[in-house]
């Protein structure tokens, strides 16, 4: 695997620069070797490298839990478990010496690194011994490769099954423009793992917990024949997904706040078929004015799915569950649903094309999903009703910030709606104590599916705190409600709440915010480890403000801190999840 190259002088400065990152015992290589061998290393005294003796032991010999460094052109093969973890282990030195660590055994090998695993122009890979074997490699850091490193974890059937498996977030990058890995594991007890470069995976993706976010531009892409497993509302890919070949496939698509939602396709036609696929929690129409044919759009969410090549048009099935509304009603009958389309060229959502839809759901409806057999219509995706002219889903309003402002003598109560379908008009109530309500105004409902805004003043609002609400009623008498705001007359003191609390994971609570600056703020939740497990900006109108905060889904039972920071403010508070 060497690489003879004129880069003595590089190499120097490089073992320099090495020696100067090290702590006390850290490992580096002095020669080509076995892993397990005293004498293919040197370790860090504080001042200078020095041969390792049986008093050190070979990396991961002995719980001393150091840093390794493969470096100067050196062939490391490794072809037993190490007893122990070790931190970081670097692949090269970026001399351009072109460096390797070669998994070489006929049993099953382990190597755990709690750090980092870094190639810099150095190889990971597998020798083949008897094309049986998987070799297990545990990173509890972040997965570096640069452009100049190879990372081959396979040969024949002798396989390097890679784990992520860190108490903290983690990633995979390091300047490659691309990795291939054939085995990988996301398995996280907290935190998630962010992808800053494309990878593909070759054999199979597990899901155990934890999210794996992806972007267009750091993309995740399964191969042909390449298979995906777990995926659950503990585990999946936030972001887009793509999948190659003639393989029926579920994109294990979701989002961190609401879950799992995936997306199936049948098998493609040709093995160079290729298509992506993302889950996007948001109101798909918040800018449209039509729904050709149509009676409602989900205003909660849509998937994007594409065809980036090849001409199959395969069955595609969406799933709804309990985490699907956005507030009120979604789906209470399959008569008249439908997956739709947005149709770009006439800027408005229409009945998907193909051939038959095909249910699966009982009475309430809570959960189910719809097939579109041979789809052609690529794009943004969602569930809609026909326009029959008798009962269909509702797929409701969805409420946006909503906000009530003391104002002298009286209350300025504001709030944000989307996807409005059949609605009748709105009702402001008010309570004293937040669990009995009374009406004080009504407005009549726009019945646009763009955003609406809308405001009523209560001119005789009670004294001291005073609670509201918003309720939408439809034309046919259903009603749902938006969270609860809380407001004071009189002297408002800087607070943060959180109701209700405790709350329940994935579930969705009020965020309440009084005495606060007009400006834009961040939020920000840790465990009880110091973890930040979700962020948010937060725009604050002033006043006291009242806004709908989507919990994770992948939240544990425990209590966590809240965190609201901003120009001069810094409020914590404590959440209960049970």
């Amino acid at each position: 695997m060497k690489k003879i190259l004129p880069l003595i002088a590089l190499s120097i400065v490089a073992s320099q620069l090495l020696a100067q990152n090290q702590n006390v015992g850290d490992y580096r290589s002095r020669n080509d070797g076995n892993w397990n061998n005293i004498n293919t290393w040197q370790y860090w005294d504080g001042s200078t490298w020095k041969n390792v003796t049986n008093t050190q032991g070979y990396p991961g010999q002995k719980s001393s839990g150091k840093s390794v460094t493969i470096t100067n052109g050196n062939d490391i093969t490794l072809n037993t478990s190490p007893t122990y973890s070790i931190a970081d282990l670097t692949i090269g030195n970026g001399s351009g010496s072109n460096e390797s660590l070669v998994f070489s055994s006929g049993n099953d090998l382990t190597l755990t690194i709690s750090g980092n695993l870094t190639l810099s122009d150095g190889d990971l890979s597998v020798n083949n011994q008897n094309g049986t074997n998987i070799h297990t490699l545990n990173i509890g850091g972040d997965l570096s490769v640069d452009n100049t490193s190879n990372i081959n974890t396979s040969s024949s059937n002798d396989v390097i099954s890679i784990i992520l498996n860190g108490t903290a977030d983690q990633s995979i990058g390091g300047g490659a423009t691309s990795i291939s890995i054939e085995r990988l594991t996301i398995d996280k007890s907290s935190g998630s793992v962010t992808l800053n470069t494309n990878l593909a995976i070759n054999g199979n993706l597990t899901f155990t917990n934890g999210i794996l976010n992806t972007s267009s531009t750091n993309l995740l892409t399964i191969n042909n024949n390449a298979t995906v497993s777990g995926a659950s509302d503990a585990s999946f890919v936030q972001g887009p997904v793509k999948k190659v070949g003639n393989d029926a496939f579920t994109f294990p698509v979701g989002n961190a706040a609401n879950g799992y939602h995936p997306l199936s396709m049948s098998a493609p036609s040709s093995s160079s078929s290729a298509f992506t696929a993302e889950y996007v929690r948001s109101n798909g129409q918040s800018n449209l004015t039509q729904k050709f044919q149509l009676a409602a759009v989900s205003g909660c969410e849509y998937w994007n799915f594409n065809r980036n090549n090849g001409s199959s048009n395969p069955n595609v099935t969406l799933t709804w569950n309990e985490k699907s509304p956005c507030g009120g009603d979604y789906i209470t009958t399959l008569n008249g649903l439908t997956i739709a389309y947005y149709d770009h060229g006439n800027s408005y959502w229409k009945n998907s094309t193909g051939s038959s839809l095909n249910y699966i759901s009982l009475p309430p409806y809570s959960s189910g999903s719809i097939t579109r057999n041979a789809l052609t219509s690529f794009g943004e995706l969602t569930f809609a009703s026909l326009d029959l002219g008798n009962v269909v889903s509702p797929l409701p309003v969805k409420f946006g910030t909503v906000t009530a402002t003391a104002l002298g003598s009286s209350v300025k109560v504001d709030w944000q709606t989307y996807n409005e379908v059949n609605v009748d008009h709105y009702e402001v109530e008010r309570s004293a104590d937040g669990v009995h309500f009374s009406t004080v105004g009504s407005v009549v409902a726009n019945n646009v599916t763009q955003l609406s805004n809308y405001s009523l003043t209560d001119a005789s609002p009670l004294g001291g705190n005073s609670f509201y609400r918003v309720k939408n009623v439809d034309i046919d008498g259903k009603f749902s409600y938006s969270v609860i705001v809380k407001v004071s007359t009189g002297s408002q003191a800087a607070r943060m709440a959180l109701y209700p609390n405790p709350a329940t994971s994935g579930s969705s609570i009020a965020l309440q915010l009084t005495g606060l600056q007009k400006g834009t703020y961040k939020l920000r939740v840790f465990n009880s480890t110091g973890q930040e497990v979700f962020t948010q900006q937060v725009v604050h109108t002033g006043g006291s403000v009242t806004q709908s905060l989507q919990l994770p889904s992948s939240l544990r039972t425990g209590i966590y801190n809240v965190q609201l920071s901003g120009t001069d403010v810094k409020w914590n508070k404590a959440l209960v999840i049970e």
